[in-house]
């Protein structure tokens, strides 16, 4: 099996700053040094309904991983002024290492995750193929965990990425790695799974999808989506339209649908890098049923993005099949490189994050600006209206990833990489009035 390495990790400083208007004139409130143990920030956040935070960080925590901590999972209480505080930490062994993707809820208040590494040491090259997993609350006030399926390194798939669930409590998910064909330099397509649970404890595993880097697709690096009627949607960053700039494809998006008993696969949608290539992230689902993402590259070539600065695109049904929209297409000064999905409101605004673009002061590389965190409101006609609502500026965080998530008060949070004390700051943008 392949061998497996660890991102190395960086300690995370809390920052709180204040969203200002579309002028980009920026004020902060005070900086808050978290104190918070070394990790690698890029989960995004998840909600409890409380308005508490978690997010899962895939170094850290008290055990050590190959010179690297081996993940924790975190709460942070928005406006409370406290660091976050550490719920789990993960032992590199059966427990699993390295969790990252989004946390998810059940209705009981218990999360759900994935660990990309560990689990059975003695699988990928004794790294582990990583385990999914549940954490219960305690009245203790401490956290437990209970390792739900182990990956084998096998057809059942290599580092799962994320994970959602139906509404009987089943678990679907994605592998970026693994099953039965090989997709680039080795590395296999990767799977979608389900997990059922049996009266003996252990879930059932049953593979719904073997990419196989072809029309359907391979290596999807978001998580799955669920819409009104049961169907499940996702994108592969790989498959689908060769060129050029896609040597190994432009990657897709695809549905699964329930079908007596079992699942449907279809691929809807391939990229071919004019209209965006590259999806890295979750899609979301409007109320009439259209999709929603972002790409990391495609459109237009620039010197300070060689493969394109990616698009926000829209996908409608029709009887016809699914069509496509672009949304907005990068071009540097306004963001560039989405690492992450998008979030919609209530009003079908779309929020989301640029990893760079924006104020350039952050360069390196390729890599110009700092990132920006955006919105796309529905306008008159079909159009759209992009307008930046924060370019961060070095000091206060630069590459955000991930989704951003907004509250109902119109609050935005999320993560950057950088920035800070130089190792990465969890942001609350709050609006002006």
């Amino acid at each position: 099996m392949k061998t497996k390495h660890f991102m190395p990790m960086a300690p995370l400083v809390l920052m709180i700053v204040t969203l200002t208007t579309t002028t980009l004139a920026q004020s902060y409130k005070e900086v808050i040094n978290a104190n918070a143990p070394a990790v690698y920030p890029g989960s995004p956040f998840t909600a409890d309904a409380q308005g508490n935070l978690y997010t899962a960080v895939g170094n850290g925590g008290e055990s050590e991983c190959f010179f690297y901590g081996c993940g924790a999972i975190y709460e942070w209480k928005p406006g409370s002024h406290r660091q976050p505080t550490m719920l789990y930490s993960f032992s590199g062994s059966t427990d699993g290492a390295g969790p990252g993707g989004k946390l998810v809820f059940d209705t009981e208040g218990n999360l759900y995750g994935t660990a990309g590494y560990a689990g059975d040491l003695t699988a990928c090259s004794g790294q582990g193929c990583g385990v999914v997993y549940k954490l219960s609350p305690t009245t203790s006030g401490f956290w437990t965990q209970t390792v739900l399926y182990t990956f084998e390194g096998g057809t059942d798939g290599i580092t799962p990425i994320s994970v959602v669930l139906d509404t009987h409590g089943n678990i679907f998910g994605l592998t970026r790695d693994g099953g039965g064909n090989s997709c680039s330099g080795g590395q296999e397509c990767g799977t979608i799974f389900e997990l059922t649970p049996t009266s003996s404890g252990p879930w059932t595993e049953t593979i719904l999808h073997d990419f196989t880097g072809g029309s359907d697709g391979g290596i999807p690096l978001g998580s799955l989506a669920f819409d009104a009627h049961g169907n499940l949607f996702g994108t592969t960053s790989a498959g689908g339209v060769v060129s050029d700039q896609c040597t190994v494809g432009c990657g897709t998006v695809f549905e699964l649908s329930p079908s007596g008993g079992g699942w449907t696969f279809n691929s809807i949608y391939a990229f071919d890098f004019p209209r965006g290539a590259n999806p890295v992230g979750s899609l979301v689902i409007d109320a009439s049923g259209n999709l929603y993402g972002a790409t990391y590259d495609g459109a237009k070539e620039y010197s300070y993005c060689p493969a394109g600065c990616g698009v926000i695109f829209e996908l409608s049904p029709s009887a016809s099949g699914w069509k496509q929209s672009l949304l907005h297409a990068f071009s540097g000064p306004d963001g560039s490189l989405v690492q992450g999905g998008l979030t919609i409101d209530s009003s079908g605004n779309l929020f989301g994050a640029t990893t760079t673009g924006g104020n350039p002061v952050c360069t390196s590389g390729f890599q110009v600006g700092c990132g920006v965190i955006f919105e796309l409101s529905p306008a008159s006609g079909g159009h759209w209206i992009y307008d930046h609502l924060y370019v961060f500026q070095g000091y206060d965080g630069f590459y955000p990833i991930g989704e951003p998530l907004v509250d109902a008060s119109g609050n935005i949070f999320g993560i950057t990489t950088e920035g800070g004390n130089g190792f990465g700051n969890m942001y609350e943008l709050s609006p002006t009035h």
